[in-house]
């Protein structure tokens, strides 16, 4: 989903739930940038461009298979003991990328994924009626005040990746605030991940 213009001097907010979304997405960009560039954008060329973004993605997606599962993941996935796992966990270290890599190829080696994004807003943030009422009144100063919180800083979200084998299920959880899951491309887009 696109909020705002990417034409547009405050650019427009994606957000993305699935890699229909993402494809679309760097569809919109590369569109934007031919027509700034001076071309003429025709339903066959923006058929191209949606073609060659998902040639992109298929790529990208050939790539990631690729890669496999990080041995120290593999290793954890395959711990049945609780207290061996506690003792593994007590030592790991799990980066972004290894973490996206054991999403994508989860499958590999018989788990599922799936995951959820609780978003926790502090109750003074929490936009009410008299914030509503102000901003009709055209005194948003509050109103926007704890929208601007909410977006950089105080509004946080944990991710939740649940990975399941039969009986056998681990759970991560990444706590962020809302600010570092954020990606700003040049000044144009802001995309969040859901």
């Amino acid at each position: 989903m696109r909020l705002g213009s990417l034409e547009s001097t405050h650019g427009a907010v994606y957000i993305l739930r699935d890699r229909e979304d993402i494809i679309k997405m760097y569809a919109e960009i590369c569109e934007t940038t031919f027509k700034l560039n001076g071309g003429t954008l025709t339903p066959e060329i923006k058929n191209e461009i949606l073609a060659l973004c998902r040639i992109r993605q298929d790529k990208l997606d050939r790539m990631m298979d690729s890669m496999g599962i990080p041995d120290k993941l593999r290793q954890l996935l395959e711990i049945s003991s609780k207290p061996k796992l506690k003792h593994y966990c007590n030592r790991l270290s799990i980066s972004e990328k290894e973490l996206i890599i054991l999403i994508h190829n989860c499958s590999q080696i018989g788990f599922t994924h799936r995951s959820k994004f609780p978003i926790y807003v502090p109750q003074h943030l929490e936009v009410n009626n008299s914030d509503l009422s102000n901003l009709k009144k055209r005194e948003p100063t509050k109103f926007f005040k704890k929208i601007n919180a909410r977006l950089y800083g105080e509004e946080k979200r944990i991710h939740v990746h649940l990975l399941e084998k039969e009986s056998q299920w681990h759970c991560f959880f990444v706590p962020t605030k809302i600010c570092n899951q954020m990606i700003t491309i040049g000044r144009m887009v802001r995309i969040y991940i859901m």
